[in-house]
This record gives structure tokens, sequence and C-alpha cells, in this order.
């Protein structure tokens, strides 16, 4: 499926009009709300994003996730540093609302740096008819995201349809990433940071990267990446950390078996959330750099493969957005 439409955001009066490139697999409409005061009374900023319609079926679950990513892109540290809010709501294709999250009998969540949350809603519980044949619901979802006023947010977010009996992902309706580059002497470190996906039992996470870069540049060799792919939890922790060196040309794929992870995932079907996250360092002479012209972006793609019958059973590929902000009195960027 490709991206249907990219809508422009509206920030509060300070602020000029940005592009928020949000490449994903279904329509998501990022809507910037004027800035507001948090619980804490500290100003924030809201986005809106907004999926196009889904079916939801009986004995099916929808579920939102949404990781908190934003970084200090000025310093050599993938480390996140600000925590966010967030909330989800689904409605109707008429534009009604039909279901808000509630957390501890509030709206709001909050996601620390680095961690993960996620919305779940069954479709047995929405006391909807849905199809008068099929009882087959159709759903807007939206997720509301709350940042500090003044923060560069970058929050991963994804879509996914389970079955409630077996876990597995029965529909993928948009996954995204963040990246970030760090710049040095002959070379840069590139990371890309994914959002959560649902691996259940019986099934493997593939993460697949590539290096398209020649031979040689510039008459000379090109050294191989080295990389390192992290696999994490909801809660930011580590599962399994994958390193190697890919050469020019060559493809790998790491994999990452949902049997032989000791998390315990959901109750009942064991599914595991699971947010893969990868850095790679690439070095070049400064006339290899020259004759590149570009920092250059290493395809990787994602798929869950069920391990009886070998078949991919959904797919992800590295899309990833920019965003441009400017303020009418500071200038700043992000």
């Amino acid at each position: 499926m490709g991206i249907s439409s990219i809508h422009h955001v509206r920030i509060n009066r300070l602020a000029a009009m940005a592009l928020l490139a949000l490449l994903i697999t279904q329509l998501l409409e990022p809507r910037w709300a004027a800035a507001a005061a948090s619980d804490d009374g500290f100003p924030v900023d809201q986005v809106s994003m907004s999926y196009g319609k889904v079916t939801l079926r009986y004995g099916q679950t929808l579920r939102l996730n949404l990781t908190s990513f934003s970084v200090d892109h000025s310093v050599q540290s993938s480390q996140p540093t600000t925590a966010i809010r967030a909330a989800a709501q689904l409605k109707d294709t008429s534009g009604n609302t039909i279901y808000i999250s509630t957390q501890g009998g509030g709206v709001w969540k909050t996601v620390d740096g680095g961690q993960s949350c996620s919305f779940d809603v069954n479709r047995d519980e929405l006391p909807l008819a849905g199809d008068s044949r099929t009882g087959a619901l159709a759903v807007v979802p939206e997720l509301m995201i709350q940042v500090p006023a003044g923060v560069r947010p970058d929050f991963p977010i994804s879509l996914e349809v389970t079955d409630n009996h077996t876990g597995a992902v029965v529909f993928v309706g948009g996954w995204g990433c963040s990246t970030y580059t760090h710049v040095f002497d002959g070379g840069y470190i590139h990371g890309i940071s994914g959002s959560l996906c649902s691996v259940t039992r019986g099934e493997t996470l593939q993460v697949n990267l590539s290096n398209p870069l020649p031979l040689t540049l510039a008459n000379q060799p090109v050294a191989g990446i080295d990389y390192s792919i992290t696999i994490k939890g909801i809660v930011g922790e580590s599962s399994d950390v994958r390193t190697g060196r890919i050469n020019p040309g060559q493809t790998i794929v790491a994999r990452f078996n949902r049997d032989r992870l000791p998390d315990a995932g959901d109750p009942g079907t064991g599914r595991l959330s699971l947010a893969p996250e990868i850095t790679y360092t690439l070095r070049l002479t400064p006339e290899q750099l020259a004759a590149l012209g570009e920092v250059a972006h290493f395809p990787v793609s994602f798929e869950i493969v069920a391990n009886a019958a070998g078949n991919v059973t959904a797919h992800f590929d590295s899309y990833y957005g920019r965003g441009v902000y400017k303020t009418s009195d500071s200038g700043r960027t992000w």
C-alpha cells in the first residue's frame, strides 16, 4: 500500500505553516493545535494523527502503538530526552467519536523517553451494531500526542489489527520509524528507531538490512558498514542484540524468534510487542564522501514470518519523515 496523502500542519499563531512528512502505509494526517497547558501547568504543543478507515470485526483487536523518541540530535547520542503524553480515540465515518482511551481515570498516558505505549480496542467490547450482516465496524483511529512546547517531537507510531484467539497480526494499517545521523570526520553514524510490532508464538521477526554502495568510490575500495540491531520491549528494555558487518552489495537478515524470547507477553496469546532499533557506522575517505554526494540511507525492512509455513504474514518498510518548524520570534527549526 502507498501513501495516500500528506497534509499541512497547523501550529499556534506564532508558528508558520509546516509540513510533517510521516511516511507510512496508510493515510496519516498530522494536525497541530495551539499551545496549551498540561495538567501540571507547563505549556505543550499537541498533534493529532488520523489514519484512514479501518474495518474491525468480531474476534479482533485494534492496537495503536507509539514510541517516544525525542532526541537531542546535536550530540552523538541516541538517548531519548523527553517524556510525552498520548491518548487515542476512534471515530465513525461520519466524524462522531465512538471511543476514547482512559488510563487510571484519565484520558492521557505518560510515555517516558525511549519507552512505548499501546492502546487496545477490542471489537467484542464495543457496544455498536456495525454491519447488519457481519457486525463489521468501520472506524477511523486517531492518536493525540502532547509534547513540551518547542521540543522536537519524534514518535514512530503503528497500527495493527490482531486476532484475539491467536494474537497474530491480520492487518497492518501503518508503520513508521524515526532516524538520526551524526556526522564525524571520515563518515557518519546513522540510526533508525522503529515503532512497535506484535509477534506471537510460532512467529519470527525478521530485520533485513542492505548495503547498496558500490565496491569502489573515487577509485578506492569501499569499506563495509558496521551495524547493531537491538530489539526492545515496551518499556525500552533490550531483549536481543545482533552486531556485524555488511560489505557493499550484501544484505543481512537478522531473525528474532518469538519462541526463544523469555518474555511472557499478553495473557493467553503470548503476543509480544517489539521495537527494532538499528545503528550503523559508515567510514569513507573525504574523496569517497565527495563522490557519494549525499548521506546514504541503507534499505531496511521488517517482516513477520510464520515459523511452520515459512510465509510472510506482515511486511514493514523503513519509511521515515522529516519536519520543519520555524517560529516568528526565534527562528527555531526542528
